[in-house]
């Protein structure tokens, strides 16, 4: 019985005889990009977004693909002239490096991540990654953003604290927080490894057991996080911080430097600086940043003309959010509500 067991839980962490369906799989996956962007007319390089469509087989909410490029994996190369490639896309990517290492490229930072740290990575955040050799494994695990926002919004989770991780209220990330890393203790590693071998196994009802999987990841996250808070970790808002970015999150769509300040006894001056010393934001980006987020809510999930959303999210000209949604994904408003229908 001891040895049956041992046996299976060695099938569940051993990853290499997944590797060439892996391989393959995610070649598929590159074809299907490029099929996907030719039926569309859409240009990649010009977009700079990833789709979900492409990547998400029938039915799935969660799927697993492996980052072949610029490994021995695949000789489909980027040709970037040595500049890093930033990109987004509409579905949350947890990257775990099973072998090797490699930089991630975001807009405001470049970082080394190891087969130590796990990488969560917020929709629409700009970024990408440079594997530090071609023999690096690097496996990401994708969630479809309505599924993780719905199953981590059942009251039997509120427990874990998942709006404190990112000061909201799903598994969405804050914009101003574009990522989150997490050390990959043995539990954990253990957990994403089931979940690699349950996608490519896809035996019956293997989306149900990854969603299972889903949630006690997210729980062992929630615990990590909850630790270093508890230990004071310096990496964390200031409690006052916390409190002043949760106001501006609620009251996005009129919230002023000056009302905010009086509220919580600041001088303009101080707290602007202290706002972009802990965020790297400055005030009105925050600000522009939520109203986008918000922006992408209304126009996925409601009927509302592009005059209420404007209304809903505090801007006073339809002209000027059209401008602003375009700076910050590459396409008008009604152009993005229908290519996510």
């Amino acid at each position: 019985m001891k040895d049956d067991f041992n046996n299976m839980l060695k099938s569940c962490t051993e990853l290499e005889p997944y590797l060439d369906l892996a391989v393959t799989e995610s070649i598929a996956y590159l074809k299907r990009i490029i099929q996907y962007n030719q039926s569309n007319r859409k240009n990649f390089l010009e977009s700079k977004q990833l789709y979900s469509q492409p990547l998400f087989l029938k039915d799935e909410n969660i799927a697993v693909s492996l980052h072949i490029l610029d490994t021995k994996y695949s000789d489909a190369k980027m040709n970037l002239n040595g500049q890093p490639f930033l990109h987004h896309h509409d579905f949350y990517e947890i990257n775990y490096i099973y072998k090797g290492g490699v930089t991630n490229y975001l807009q405001n930072s470049v970082f080394h991540q190891n087969s130590d740290q796990i990488l969560l990575m917020n929709p629409y955040a700009y970024h990408t990654v440079q594997t530090d050799n071609e023999d690096t494994l690097l496996f990401n695990i994708v969630i479809r953003q309505e599924f993780s926002a719905s199953i981590l919004s059942n009251p039997a989770l509120n427990n874990l604290s998942v709006a404190n991780l990112f000061l909201d209220t799903s598994l969405g990330m804050s914009p101003i927080q574009s990522y989150l890393i997490f050390q990959n203790e043995p539990e954990i590693q253990l957990i994403l490894h089931q979940m690699i071998v349950e996608y490519y196994q896809r035996q019956p009802y293997y989306q149900q057991r990854l969603y299972a999987k889903f949630i006690d990841l997210w729980s062992m996250f929630a615990r990590q996080k909850n630790r270093e808070r508890q230990q004071g970790d310096k990496s964390n808002y200031p409690e006052n911080m916390v409190e002043i970015l949760n106001f501006i999150r609620e009251h996005y769509a009129d919230v002023t430097l000056n009302d905010l300040s009086k509220r919580f006894g600041y001088s303009t001056h101080h707290l602007s600086l202290n706002i972009q010393k802990h965020t790297g934001y400055k005030f009105n980006e925050i600000v522009s940043k939520f109203k986008m987020q918000n922006a992408i809510t209304y126009l996925l999930y409601t009927e509302y003309s592009l005059n209420e959303i404007v209304d809903l999210i505090g801007y006073k000209d339809v002209g000027y959010f059209i401008k602003m949604f375009r700076k910050n994904f590459g396409i008008s408003p009604i152009a993005y509500r229908n290519q996510h229908k």
